[in-house]
């Protein structure tokens, strides 16, 4: 496994009394997939959202090395962690171009304009609506949106919470593909996932995540042919 580059060990979400993550633990090496799989409220994007700062939560988070829980999340961004969170939650009412510069003000001027022609070239679609209200776009160009500003801060960790939600079926071929390419950068990506088939076709491990915890970690490749993720949504005692 490549060395880590985000490491989490304990992670604790409550909320009231009810325990939304508990005592999970994992690692995300460098120029990884791990898909973080499992069924509704399982405390896939709980994990996620704690992990970036945006839920209350307790455990060591560990980036390259260096202690970030209870960090500000724009002081996470600036060390290299960014969130595409589920549901893209892009600015409806700024543009397009907005909503990249938004997504890169941890970055001088300099590296705001050099990262948004990477993500025009990564997003050409995007390119002729620059100055079109962000709420406008189609749900696929929403998305694309979404992660291009999540880009705009140079991550090295990208955290991607149910990227294919609601989009059509070409438009899922696209961001995956699109995941792979950023993989081969050497980006680092945690890929919280509904479908736990496409996610498991293109990450390297997989995390299986049942009532808060992770029941089972192992290579995506394996895990998919033994059918254990099945199982283990339905619910089975391993």
């Amino acid at each position: 496994m490549p060395s880590p580059v985000l490491s989490i060990e304990g992670l604790h979400v409550r909320y009231g009394a009810i325990d939304a993550v508990r005592s999970v633990s994992f690692s995300l090496g460098e120029g990884e997939i791990v898909a973080l799989i499992g069924p509704n409220g399982a405390g896939k994007s709980s994990c996620a959202n704690a992990i970036v700062g945006l839920v209350p939560s307790s455990g060591a988070i560990m980036l390259r090395g260096r202690a970030i829980a209870g960090m500000p999340t724009d002081r996470m961004i600036g060390l290299g962690l960014s969130l595409v969170p589920e549901g893209r939650r892009i600015f409806p009412r700024l543009t397009v171009l907005e909503n990249l510069i938004a997504g890169g003000v941890s970055r001088t001027a300099s590296e705001r304009s050099q990262n948004k022609d990477s993500m025009l070239k990564l997003f050409p679609a995007l390119s002729t609506r620059l100055q079109q209200q962000a709420g406008t776009l189609s749900g696929g160009e929403q998305q694309m949106l979404a992660i291009g500003r999540a880009l705009m801060g140079s991550p090295s960790v990208l955290l991607l919470d149910e990227p294919s939600l609601g989009l059509a079926p070409q438009i899922i071929d696209e961001i995956f593909q699109l995941i792979v390419r950023l993989r081969d950068r050497g980006v680092a990506i945690l890929l919280v996932e509904q479908n736990a088939e496409r996610a498991m076709e293109i990450s390297d491990r997989t995390l299986v995540m049942v009532g808060g915890t992770i029941r089972r970690e192992a290579k995506s490749a394996e895990l998919a042919q033994s059918k254990l993720a099945e199982k283990l949504y339905m619910g089975a005692t391993l």
